[in-house]
């Protein structure tokens, strides 16, 4: 949850520790092997130019060699500095069964 903003007033109805409810709601849906989603937003003033820069970005041989090669890259940065000060939207969960067959393959 390092890419939500801890201090947004608005999370959760304003509880106390909000971020560690879902935290701990998380975990629990964790631990029953249920599939996840949490989703959250911020405003995004200057997008246009944001998205220029992440376009130059990628298209950047040197950039995404970087990136293929887990080295810092401008990509990594662009899409770090769009994904910071969200704010908690919510968190739901379904059970994912695995297909017939799928437990007796993996036990093998």
């Amino acid at each position: 949850f390092e890419l939500l903003d801890r201090n947004d007033p608005k999370l959760l109805h304003h509880q106390e520790e909000p971020l560690c409810a879902v935290e701990y709601q998380l975990a629990d849906w964790a631990n029953v092997a249920l599939r996840t989603l949490v989703w959250a937003v911020r405003e995004v003033e200057a997008f246009s130019e944001w998205q220029q820069r992440y376009k130059a970005a990628t298209n950047d041989t040197n950039e995404t060699r970087k990136l293929k090669a887990k080295e810092a890259n401008l990509i990594s940065e662009l899409e770090a500095e769009l994904e910071s000060g969200l704010r908690l939207q919510g968190a739901t969960a379904i059970e994912d069964k695995l297909q017939e067959g799928v437990p007796e393959l993996l036990a093998d």
